[in-house]
């Protein structure tokens, strides 16, 4: 039903949104341990306090409109400022506001990623579909006998089928948005070059 379509869509971006939030969450939890706690603060909690406070402006009452309304202009303001980190004070608006529009894109870009859940989850629907409905019509062109058989074949051979593509499916897009879009908000590479063992001789 469309019902279920669409709450299957919401629950995706939900989760995409939740998943990315945990992300930046320890990006500014990894460096707040490491002493770089204004850097912490600026840089990705205050992504935080934005993105709460534009939720709070759905969930607040009609009473607390203004105040909501009011909340969120400030964490703007701090969002700007916070994304500006590191700069001199005079570029730091400006640096800020094309880091909030960046996160902006960002978070649009990466939590429309995670409607792949939402397709994963169709297709599934669809190829089970197809596979009964093959099955059945196939079973039409023969005597009983014989079409009871070739429905349960068609039904097990077709359904393992699809069982194993999406088995493989779930684990590729899975994997692809732990390590593209989740890593991503906290992941810096470090370490130093690789140099292969080896012996120099003259």
């Amino acid at each position: 039903q469309q019902t279920g379509v669409e709450f299957l869509q919401y629950l995706s971006l939900v989760l995409g949104m939740t998943h990315l939030m945990f992300g930046m969450f320890l990006s500014g939890a990894h460096k707040w341990i490491h002493g770089q706690k204004m850097r912490a603060f600026w840089e990705d909690f205050t992504s935080h306090l934005l993105i709460g406070s534009a939720l709070f402006i759905f969930a607040a009452p009609e009473s607390m409109a203004k105040t909501a309304t009011y909340i969120l202009y400030g964490a703007i303001a701090l969002a700007i400022w916070g994304k500006g980190y590191g700069n001199p004070w005079f570029i730091r608006p400006f640096a800020g506001a094309l880091g909030l529009m960046n996160l902006g894109i960002s978070m649009i870009s990466n939590g429309l990623s995670y409607l792949r859940i939402l397709a994963l989850g169709l297709v599934t629907g669809a190829l089970a579909m197809a596979v009964n409905q093959v099955a059945v019509e196939m079973g039409k062109l023969f005597p009983i006998w014989l079409a009871i058989p070739v429905i349960i074949t068609i039904f097990i051979v077709g359904h393992l089928v699809s069982i194993a593509l999406n088995t493989l499916g779930s684990f590729i897009h899975s994997a692809r948005l732990q390590f593209i879009e989740f890593f991503s908000q906290f992941f810096e590479g470090g370490g130093r070059m690789f140099s292969p063992f080896s012996r120099q001789s003259s």
